[in-house]
């Protein structure tokens, strides 16, 4: 979990993982616990190796890119761009301290 700013209000951002192993991100409401977006889409048929992501950037997710890097998530500039159905989609190299804070299981052995 790492909170994170859009429009200068905090939000949750998880990390998870679709069915295919792929990793996943999405945004809730620290307060109410509300979902506020699902960040990632997985398109299954395309490579996406396991520090990517396709970042969901359109129609009501518009800009979540940028937040993302703003926030230190990603890496600036998309690897590739690929056009999926009617919207352009584009896949984004997660930075380390992304991975390793959304994903990374830390066992503490006393």
């Amino acid at each position: 979990m790492i909170m994170i700013k859009i429009n200068d209000k905090s939000y949750r951002l998880d990390g998870a993982q679709y069915s295919n192993l792929r990793r996943a991100m999405f945004i809730t409401d620290p307060i109410t616990a509300e979902p506020y977006a699902t960040c990632t889409v997985n398109l299954p048929e395309l490579r996406c190796a396991s520090n990517e992501v396709f970042v969901k950037d359109y129609s009501e997710n518009e800009g979540m890119a940028q937040i993302l890097i703003d926030n230190g998530i990603i890496e600036p500039g998309p690897l590739s761009t690929f056009k999926y159905n009617f919207v352009e989609i584009s896949k984004y190299k997660l930075t380390r301290t992304a991975i390793f804070k959304l994903w990374q299981k830390i066992n503490i052995h006393s």
